[in-house]
């Protein structure tokens, strides 16, 4: 969001941000019962029905993962990722209708989304049923741990790395970096914005950047992770 704004508005011009209004003074200026234009009415509709909808679905994901998974590590694992959508949505249409939270609600979407990813290798290993299970299972096999996932497919310098617990822990340490990187950004950018009470700053933009890093780092653990969980679904 600030790389963006970055590009649009430099920061040694002269423009300031204008002081975020409390809820009830946002919806009496933009007249929001009775004046608001149909276009960004009918969104606004369209984004609560679809939030609603994702929650209700998430509920009866709930009931289904309560009712037919017995395993309790696996199970929370679920409870994470059940949530990942909703919560997501209801933060980012809540900050449409609460402008001087919405940057507290889209930090808050962020680091769930970061914890969901570190939820998704825990899963995979409580698949197995266990880190050392997993690793016990393809060394076994012959299976090796690939770095060579889409879209590095092409790199023939990656390497192929066996299925060591030793290797499997450093891969989980890709994903979990991002949830404690995450949390650590926006705490100091609240610390930030506190003290300097606006977010023209170049603290906000380098924060994004450095928060996107470890987020792509954080995916491409997981994808690392995938191929060796179709192994054990296929049934091999």
């Amino acid at each position: 969001m600030e790389i963006v704004k970055t590009f649009i508005i430099s920061y040694n011009s002269t423009f300031d941000d204008l002081p975020l209004p409390e809820t009830q003074i946002w919806l009496q200026d933009q007249k929001f019962i009775s004046g608001i234009d149909p276009f960004y009415g009918a969104l606004l509709a369209l984004a609560f029905l679809f939030t609603l909808l994702t929650v209700l679905l998430s509920f009866v994901q709930l009931y289904y993962i309560v009712k037919y998974i017995g395993n309790h590590r696996i199970k929370t694992n679920f409870y994470f990722l059940v949530f990942m959508f909703p919560i997501a949505a209801v933060c980012n249409v809540s900050g449409m209708f609460i402008p001087r939270a919405a940057v507290f609600l889209y930090a808050f979407a962020l680091v769930y989304l970061s914890v969901c990813l570190f939820a998704a290798i825990s899963l995979l290993f409580n698949i197995f049923g266990g880190r050392k299970q997993m690793s016990d299972y393809c060394m076994k096999r012959n299976i090796p741990i690939s770095f060579r996932i889409t879209p590095l497919c092409c790199l023939s310098c990656l390497p192929y790395v066996p299925c060591t617990e030793r290797n499997l822990q450093r891969i989980e340490w890709l994903v979990f970096q991002t949830p404690v990187l995450r949390t650590i950004i926006e705490v100091n950018s609240v610390v930030v914005f506190m003290e300097l009470g606006h977010r023209s700053c170049r603290w906000f933009m380098l924060s994004q950047v450095v928060g996107i890093i470890s987020l792509v780092v954080a995916f491409y653990g997981c994808y690392i992770m995938i191929p060796l969980a179709k192994v054990r679904s296929s049934g091999n």
